[in-house]
């Protein structure tokens, strides 16, 4: 994006990446801004101090990025969206439920409890922790 199509104050701006594949999401990313010419352009809002996503990184490189220098305790103002996609192989192991439990407590007394189980049908595949 071109500075002359900001605004004069600070607002989101959004861009949309359809090509970027295979990213792990224990793996960071590295969000570059940089102008086009010979001097600074548009300015960019980042937190300096008290910086609450401690996996958040700020780093500024001042020879067109032949190095960088990261500030611990900054974070470039940003948010991310994506979709995490896994595989499913054949050899992935599914629980299924066989059988329905439902046990009442109907009063303190734990003698005093209703006690009934069913056998399902369907047997549908348990979802835990995706």
């Amino acid at each position: 994006m071109m500075e002359s199509n900001l605004g004069s104050s600070f607002s989101w701006q959004t861009f949309n990446y359809t090509s970027v594949n295979n990213l792990s999401p224990d793996t960071g990313v590295w969000i570059v801004v940089r102008w086009v010419g010979p001097s600074t352009s548009a300015g960019v809002a980042y937190q300096s101090g008290d910086v609450a996503d401690h996996f958040a990184a700020y780093a500024e490189s001042s020879n067109s990025g032949s190095t960088w220098t990261q500030t611990n305790d900054a974070a470039f103002a940003h948010a991310l969206y994506g979709t995490y996609t896994v595989p499913v192989t054949t050899s992935t192991a599914q629980i299924r439920a066989t059988t329905l439990r439902v046990r009442l407590n109907l009063s303190s007394d734990a003698g005093a409890v209703l006690e009934t189980s069913t056998r399902l049908m369907t047997e549908p595949v348990l979802v835990v922790n995706p």
